[in-house]
């Protein structure tokens, strides 16, 4: 089972992108909203994810979802995409990850 570690993820964004402490934690605050607001994270409890394949799955827009962090933290979008591809590559560590995808 991989758990993740917000402390330890912030972390990890601080020392690859070299935001502050306070811009990683509202980065993750903005991208649960954006995940939130778009149906991609459940706050029932319902936290078992579907068997595969997904066919159909979800997708994210991460040109939206940079510029909707950015504006909503204030952060500066081309250190908000820094932070998520430091993210990408901490989710691959973990091995919650494989591959991703480009468009």
């Amino acid at each position: 089972m991989i758990e993740l570690n917000i402390d330890e993820e912030i972390d990890y964004l601080v020392e690859k992108t070299g935001c502050t402490s306070e811009q990683g934690y509202l980065y993750i605050e903005a991208e649960d909203e954006f995940l939130y607001s778009n149906g991609l994270i459940d706050y029932e409890g319902n936290d078992k994810l579907l068997e595969g394949p997904y066919e159909g799955a979800p997708t994210i827009d991460n040109d939206e979802m940079i510029n909707f962090i950015s504006v909503s933290t204030g952060i500066d979008r081309d250190l908000v995409e820094k932070m998520s591809y430091a993210e990408i590559d901490y989710f691959e560590r973990l091995g919650l990850t494989s591959e991703v995808k480009t468009c």
